[in-house]
């Protein structure tokens, strides 16, 4: 016999981490979706314009890939999601 015993924690995102782009990154496109908005195919924002993504991207704006989540449960442990 096996039992299961489920519980559901609540907690809150403290912040999502980021890994910088590497060097060369400004060879990174940019994808059109069927909306027409824009993605930056590194950090997954969506412009309505590529004129937008290329500020975003030129202006050094991008945080790079998003690698996990960091969070706080409701029961006092911190934890890291990736």
């Amino acid at each position: 016999m096996i039992v299961v015993t489920l519980s559901v924690i609540e907690g809150t995102v403290r912040r999502i981490e980021y890994r910088e782009p590497r060097e060369g990154w400004a060879s990174v496109h940019c994808e059109t979706a069927s909306d027409g908005m824009v993605e930056c195919m590194t950090c997954h924002e969506r412009f309505s314009s590529e004129a937008q993504f290329y500020d975003h991207r030129d202006g050094n704006a991008c945080p790079g890939n998003p690698i996990g989540v960091s969070v706080n449960c409701n029961n006092g442990v911190s934890g890291w999601l990736s």
